[in-house]
């Protein structure tokens, strides 16, 4: 699909639950911009298992600082800010390349 495809497809009204929740089957996207882009991102939930699998996936990895923590017995603030902040660029940039594939 092209770009102009899948934006006619993100801007179907039809396609918006609410205004919040995104589900269409034509879209192959997993993650799309909200209906205010700056916003953030939301998922396609035409593909229930793959949305599952995605939210698993950020709450493992948005719960691995404490993880790191308990493991090796650091507690400091700026171990686990650092953690967060990392872990959040890569789900910020992993949410960025999903919404922007066309395929």
């Amino acid at each position: 699909m092209t770009k102009e495809e899948l934006e006619i497809l993100w801007k179907d009204k039809n396609n918006w639950l609410w205004g919040a929740i995104y589900h269409c089957k034509n879209d192959p996207r997993l993650v799309v911009p909200k209906p205010v882009k700056w916003t953030g991102w939301t998922m396609n939930f035409a593909y229930p298992w793959r949305a599952i699998s995605l939210i698993i996936f950020i709450l493992f990895a948005a719960s691995l600082p404490i993880f790191i923590e308990m493991k090796l017995n650091i507690a400091t603030p700026v171990v686990i800010c650092v953690t967060l902040i990392v872990i959040a660029v890569l789900i910020i940039g992993l949410f960025s390349y999903l919404s922007s594939k066309t395929e």
